[in-house]
């Protein structure tokens, strides 16, 4: 991360804080995301010397106009304008990360051996929160090849409770 994104997305997120306006920053940039990655020529064009800054702020217009708050249309013109449009994608990713930590909002991967039942992911998602004071966003998915037991990805750190890892460190032992 190039410390002028990191200086594009502090002033982003520093308009959001100023009006409250977080979730519809956020959607918006979600949006612009998507748009760019199925749309990668659009991207190119907004990237290119050969199109005036003018005509790059038309076809923002165009594009976001009717679903993307003033401010963020701003910023996507100014990193236009300034010839930083290919800091676009790194930049909204330094701003979800701002939000993240400002938030204090947890992006969880939960892996179970079976399926866990609607009681069990509330009281995990409760304890998760209770112990790390943050807001658990999680995701689920099922790996039978764990035996038993979870594996939480929380932002990069592994709770690994799975009998296959506890297994695999026997394993280790007793090879040794």
């Amino acid at each position: 991360m190039t410390q002028i994104t990191k200086e594009y997305a502090e002033a982003l997120f520093s308009i959001a804080a100023e009006n409250n306006s977080f979730e519809s920053f956020n959607a918006a940039l979600d949006l612009i995301s998507a748009v760019f990655s199925e749309n990668p020529d659009y991207f190119s064009v907004l990237s290119s010397p050969n199109v005036t800054a003018d005509e790059k702020a038309s076809l923002i217009d165009d594009a976001f106009s009717e679903n993307v708050p003033e401010d963020v249309l701003a910023f996507l013109k100014i990193l236009c304008k300034n010839g930083d449009a290919k800091l676009l994608l790194s930049c909204i990713d330094e701003y979800k990360s701002l939000y993240k930590v400002s938030m204090e909002i947890a992006n969880v991967k939960i892996t179970s051996a079976v399926e866990l039942t609607d009681k069990e992911k509330e009281a995990l998602i409760e304890k998760l929160e209770k112990t790390y004071h943050v807001t658990v966003k999680p995701s689920y998915s099922v790996d039978p090849a764990i035996i038993a037991g979870i594996v939480i990805d929380m932002d990069g750190k592994i709770i690994d409770g799975s009998i296959k890892s506890n297994l695999d460190r026997i394993k280790e032992v007793i090879i040794r």
